[in-house]
């Protein structure tokens, strides 16, 4: 990503992600992910600290995206600003669109992600949506089971 306005730095992130969860790039995908993964939902929060268990978690996800119907996935950021003085963390407000062609599969709704740049790539550490995970399966109950089973939570 060659941009460098918090907000362009943002949708890059926002568009490299959602590209690769859709299209089940998961080896690429691993690169844009900081662990421990913080993810909270209105409904609960859950700390990964695991690479392949995050991973797990995303394939999860698409397969519920894909389970739903979803044929477009759209991120777009409502606005990001850096952190720090030396530009290396972002944190930014996105409107996520779940959607069947031009039908939502669901309403859309507001998540906020917290970005850290390490060398040259930026990296998801937090998400945070103001969505029940029982209304938009973030964190599946696959993940869970597995989580739970080697007590990673």
């Amino acid at each position: 990503m060659t941009a460098t306005s918090p907000t362009d730095i943002y949708q890059a992130s926002l568009d490299a992600v959602a590209s690769m969860v859709f299209s089940g790039d998961m080896s690429r995908l691993q690169h844009f992910i900081s662990v421990p993964l913080t993810i909270q939902m209105a409904d609960g929060s859950l700390q990964i600290e695991r690479l392949e268990d995050v991973v797990f978690m995303l394939s999860e996800q698409r397969d519920n995206l894909l389970n739903l119907g979803t044929t477009e996935y759209h991120r777009i950021c409502v606005d990001a600003r850096y952190l720090d003085p030396a530009a290396t963390q972002i944190s930014g407000r996105h409107k996520t669109y779940v959607m069947r062609g031009a039908t939502y599969l669901l309403e859309p709704f507001i998540c906020e992600m917290d970005l850290t740049k390490d060398a040259a790539l930026w990296r998801v550490g937090l998400l945070r949506c103001n969505m029940n995970n029982s209304d938009y399966t973030v964190i599946g109950t696959r993940t869970l089971e597995r989580l739970l089973s080697g007590r990673r939570i």
